[in-house]
């Protein structure tokens, strides 16, 4: 192997390094780790796929509908803003809740606890 291989100065900027050391925090906490386990084994994939797979289709017409009552650049752009805060908020966060249950709620508990940190 070559020993005089450089890595690129990103990640060797403080704040790759700083992401980096949260992430290994996060992930090395064994309270997270159980819990993930736990719901890898009891999570019904099906749910969760039709779940989002309608998600999307009504963030879809939502959009198609919001963009053909807009007329100018900024309410466009302003409708393209809304509708993806509106489809990650509700894919990343309610959809797995509404099929997860409880034990997602732990896991960003969890996780914000250890980014405070």
């Amino acid at each position: 192997m070559n020993q005089n291989l450089k890595l690129p100065d990103i990640f060797q900027s403080k704040v790759f390094k700083s992401l980096s050391e949260k992430a290994l925090k996060i992930f090395s906490d064994q309270d997270l780790v159980l819990l993930l386990n736990k719901i890898l084994e009891n999570i019904d994939w099906e749910k969760l796929l039709i779940g989002e797979g309608l998600l999307f289709l009504f963030v879809l017409f939502l959009r198609s509908y919001a963009f053909s009552k807009t007329r100018g650049f900024f309410s466009q752009l302003w409708a393209e803003i809304w509708t993806w805060v509106l489809f990650l908020s509700l894919s990343f966060f309610f959809v797995p809740l509404f099929v997860i249950g409880e034990e997602y709620l732990e896991i960003l508990k969890i996780v914000i606890r250890l980014l405070k940190k």
